[in-house]
């Protein structure tokens, strides 16, 4: 699965982006046991807090499209997306990050 950032050019820092990327890789293995679909709300939690004992602090992002209505979240870094791609994302506008 494809890491891409939000704007070109917007780096999560060289000395994070690895240990970010081995907390996603757990996250995507337990995706061959666990549906991802209609959990992002759960993952992101739980990857933030993962996060948070490393010593991290990204934000968990809200987000949603009007038609046809939906909602999504994802985790940030700046303007790096952590644990999602760019495809389930760009779809939504952001209305609110924590």
């Amino acid at each position: 699965m494809e890491r891409c950032k939000l704007v070109s050019g917007a780096g999560v820092g060289q000395m994070h982006d690895h240990e970010y990327a081995g907390i996603n890789a757990a996250f995507e293995a337990l995706g061959l046991v666990f549906r991802r679909s209609d959990r992002c709300l759960v993952r992101s939690l739980a990857f933030i807090w993962i996060c948070l004992r490393r010593g991290f602090a990204p934000s968990l992002v809200f987000g949603v499209q009007a038609s046809p209505f939906s909602a999504h979240c994802w985790v940030q870094q700046g303007e790096a997306v952590l644990n999602d791609t760019i495809e389930n994302v760009r779809p939504f506008t952001p209305i609110m990050a924590v």
